[in-house]
């Protein structure tokens, strides 16, 4: 009996947890994009003010940037571009976007992968502000979004325990 009980506890614990670890996943990606946008903001201020290359922006972009997932995306960057055996900066670019970020939001970045190699710095910086434009619309969404989506999360985890145990009876 006491098994039955202890096995129904850890049940509706399991599923409680993956309710509130796809809560955390929510909540950490929108600091990573807003991370990333911040950091957007960086290399555009490299780029423009101190007219560094891209190389030498990215690189010097990823000493600062505080979280793991966005240096390694501008460490990646800058290697890529340094060595002289990659297809093109977009295509470095856009491999890097897709390591460090998925779905929707790798999309926003992945684009921003095709003004890398234009010479003109205007365009090159009205592309990284639409891109800086688009990432801080998406985190005022998910910002308002997640309030509801995190409790969805906790509340159908624990829910889905219950309806379990109920089931295994």
């Amino acid at each position: 009996m006491w098994l039955k009980i202890a096995g129904m506890c850890l049940v509706i614990a399991g599923c409680g947890c993956w309710g509130f670890s796809r809560a955390f996943v929510l909540k950490e990606r929108i600091v990573l994009l807003q991370v990333f946008s911040q950091s957007l903001m960086l290399f555009k201020n490299q780029i423009v003010s101190y007219r560094l290359t891209i190389p030498e922006a990215a690189e010097e972009i990823s000493y600062r940037v505080c979280r793991r997932e966005v240096a390694d995306f501008y460490r990646e960057l800058a290697a890529g571009l340094k060595d002289g055996n990659a297809e093109s900066g977009e295509s470095v670019w856009r491999a890097s976007a897709e390591r460090t970020l998925r779905g929707e939001d790798a999309a926003i970045i992945r684009e921003l992968g095709a003004f890398i190699g234009v010479m003109d710095d205007q365009v090159r910086v009205r592309a990284l502000d639409g891109c800086i434009r688009e990432l801080e619309e998406r985190v005022r969404y998910l910002k308002q979004t997640a309030p509801e989506r995190v409790r969805l999360y906790q509340t159908l985890g624990f829910s889905a325990g219950v309806f379990l145990v109920i089931v295994l009876l």
